[in-house]
């Protein structure tokens, strides 16, 4: 399942936050959450995401496997896709 996670450090821009987008392997929120207070880091799939400005069509590439730190980890939710536009 595609989760969001904003994680309680800096992105590489200069933002107070940074965000992960990545894939797990449970099957809801409540069970990656069992899975987080298990673990001290959990290991995702992380991707990225960018929008075709001539198409309006958004285009994933997949940036392998991340271990992060639960303990950094400020929030999760289920990724829900954006509209273009």
């Amino acid at each position: 399942m595609r989760f969001l996670f904003t994680m309680n450090m800096g992105s590489s821009q200069d933002h107070l936050v940074h965000q992960v987008i990545a894939d797990h392997s449970s099957a809801s929120l409540q069970e990656l959450q069992e899975h987080m207070h298990e673990n001290d880091f959990i290991c995702v799939r992380q991707f990225y995401t960018s929008l075709n400005p001539h198409t309006k069509q958004r285009t994933w590439a997949d940036r392998g496997e991340i271990l992060l730190a639960v303990e950094h980890i400020g929030k999760v939710q289920v990724y829900l896709e954006r509209m273009p536009g």
